[in-house]
């Protein structure tokens, strides 16, 4: 049962990190190119979208889980059962921070990207 305990140390350092850092990189994008659309074309992002529901709603399950499971109950197999459902959220979290961090990498770093990104939101628009 201390692996709930990680992953919640874990997942809440992420949101920590992830908010704040999101507004400072959005405020920069929209400084830097002085684009709504940019601000747009990065909030809408799948990634971007489900990233932060999916850690919110992993945290309040992995706290209901960690404060009232009973020690009986954690040896049955449907805790075992859970336990690897919160697991398998947990690397499906961890892969879409790193695919978001990614994300916003190049659009810090990469103008060429941006322009991308604006490019591909124009011709969705025109379809």
């Amino acid at each position: 049962m201390t692996f709930l305990s990680d992953i919640i140390a874990f997942e809440t350092v992420m949101v920590a990190i992830l908010i704040p850092l999101s507004i400072e990189i959005i405020s920069r994008i929209s400084e830097r190119y002085n684009s709504e659309v940019l601000i747009y074309v990065f909030q809408k992002h799948w990634g971007y979208k489900i990233l932060f529901p999916l850690l919110l709603f992993n945290l309040v399950v992995l706290i209901i889980l960690k404060f009232f499971m009973t020690k009986e109950y954690t040896n049955s197999l449907v805790w075992k059962i859970i336990a690897w459902i919160m697991l398998f959220i947990f690397i499906i979290i961890a892969i879409i921070v790193g695919l978001v961090i990614n994300r916003i990498i190049k659009f810090v770093s990469d103008p060429k990207y941006v322009l991308d990104q604006l490019y591909q939101n124009v011709k969705k628009n025109l379809e």
